[in-house]
């Protein structure tokens, strides 16, 4: 489904007709706990994706042994019937502390599947460097790292070099319009004297890994956007992502930056920084790229989308590397972690309180961004030329007394500049009403047109009455 965007630069509006935002509903059930040795300091999200009948989920495991540092972080596995009750399989492939009793499978955390690939579908990123845990052959240098593998539990090296240099926070998904799996990894930037954590972008097609390109650069607004909740500044720490239709959905990590400010840090082999924040918290906010190549932008406000106090217990929160579509619904999976992030808690502190558990965000499918009519507007959305039979669905709710009147034209530009829209081009027309979650639009009877002739330019007319429309596609039959 492409989803309306406010910026989306072919939809038109009139009226009292206002873009909006959705919230997710937080499960207020803590979705996984660590409860073994291999994970007894918590569990941290990396990627949940539905394969054939079951979910799969790989995600991060903090050891009870745990000793202060990140080299000691453990990829773990588990699975579900309905995502709900996770099972973790003693898979016996990984020996730690002694025992090969547990669910480990590193490399783990940040996994897609490839469709082009039939002797390896599932691929892998992570961030590696010499002394952190591999459990077979060592990382020879640091940077990110990727890996192949044939069920999606026995990993091995594409490469045993880095493929990009690091950073150390990676993720993927596989956009299924694109074909393509889009890798978004952190790097840093000087910005308004301060070393900044942005966002680059690598791609993989066709069996190649690109090079990364610079997507999102923090700037100005998201320093104000943080001193509005008490912070200093601000940086991206991460992104998780979510294919939509021929666009893509970013999950920003908006890291809000507390004093003291490093004056000098070592942060990798990469990397001297100086003015450097290491201290403070992480919300989530919307960003999107509207077609590949094109640049990323913020939703309007840069809202957070999940606040970093949903509850009493959170100070940070990271997303996994995309939702997961669960009936009628989406979830985001996301790491809830007690303490903020702060470069000298000390072990102590860090194995009392924990690294955090496993939790969820929900909303109905495709229904981040949306036009409300309050009361009446219009939206009109080009949808270019369809050859062949066709058919649209939409994702919209009307309220109590509201109605969608929907018009399909043949559309033209008349000699005043604007489109026609007459009984001379219209195609077809219907009433819309209820809670339609990416249903055909039936016209009068019929799901399926035909367009009038080969040329036709098709235009999508809705007049909203206490209503409002989320994304809309056309489907060629």
């Amino acid at each position: 489904m492409e989803l309306l965007f406010e910026s989306k630069k072919t939809i038109y509006k009139s009226g009292k007709v206002y873009p909006f935002q959705q919230k997710p509903q937080i499960d207020p059930q803590i979705s996984m706990i660590g409860d073994s040795y291999t994970e007894g300091t918590g569990v941290n999200i990396g990627t949940v994706l539905k394969d054939g009948g079951r979910y799969r989920m790989w995600y991060t495991a903090w050891p009870e042994d745990y000793n202060g540092s990140d080299d000691t972080a453990l990829g773990a596995y588990a699975e579900s019937d309905n995502c709900i009750d996770w099972v973790k399989p003693n898979l016996g492939l990984i020996e730690y502390a002694g025992n090969k009793d547990n669910n480990l499978c590193n490399p783990g955390g940040i996994v897609f599947i490839d469709p082009e690939d039939e002797g390896y579908r599932y691929k892998a990123c992570c961030f590696g460097r010499p002394g952190r845990a591999s459990f077979g052959k060592p990382f020879k240098e640091e940077g990110y790292y990727v890996f192949h593998s044939k069920d999606g539990l026995i990993w091995d090296f594409e490469q045993e070099a880095p493929r990009w240099p690091g950073g150390d926070v990676i993720s993927v998904v596989y956009h299924p319009q694109q074909k393509r799996a889009i890798i978004p990894m952190k790097y840093f930037l000087r910005v308004g004297d301060i070393h900044r954590r942005s966002i680059y972008i690598a791609e993989y097609k066709d069996g190649i890994w690109s090079e990364p390109s610079c997507a999102l650069v923090p700037d100005e607004y998201d320093d104000i956007c943080a001193k509005r909740d008490g912070f200093l500044s601000a940086d991206y720490y991460g992104m998780g992502m979510m294919p939509a239709g021929k666009s893509t959905v970013g999950f920003l990590w908006q890291f809000r930056h507390t004093l003291p400010l490093k004056t000098s840090i070592k942060a990798s082999a990469q990397y001297l920084l100086t003015n450097f924040a290491s201290d403070g918290i992480v919300d989530i906010s919307l960003v999107f790229q509207e077609n590949p190549g094109d640049i990323w932008r913020h939703q309007y406000g840069r809202r957070n989308f999940i606040s970093h106090d949903e509850d009493d217990s959170t100070r940070s929160i990271y997303s996994a590397a995309s939702p997961v579509e669960v009936g009628d619904e989406q979830w985001l999976f996301y790491s809830s972690t007690p303490l903020e992030h702060v470069s000298d808690y000390g072990v102590d502190v860090i194995k009392k309180y924990g690294l955090g558990d496993i939790r969820i965000a929900k909303w109905k499918k495709n229904r981040l961004f949306g036009f409300k009519a309050v009361p009446e507007g219009v939206i009109e959305i080009p949808l270019g030329k369809v050859y062949g039979s066709f058919k649209i669905k939409i994702n919209c709710r009307t309220e109590k007394e509201g109605i969608i009147k929907a018009y399909l034209y043949d559309s033209r530009i008349g000699k005043n500049g604007n489109w026609v829209k007459d009984d001379t081009c219209l195609i077809a027309k219907t009433d819309l009403q209820g809670d339609m979650i990416d249903e055909d639009i039936n016209w009068d009877g019929k799901a399926v047109l035909t367009p009038p002739k080969p040329d036709s330019n098709l235009m999508l007319r809705l007049e909203l009455k206490i209503s409002s429309v989320y994304a809309y596609d056309v489907v060629t039959i």
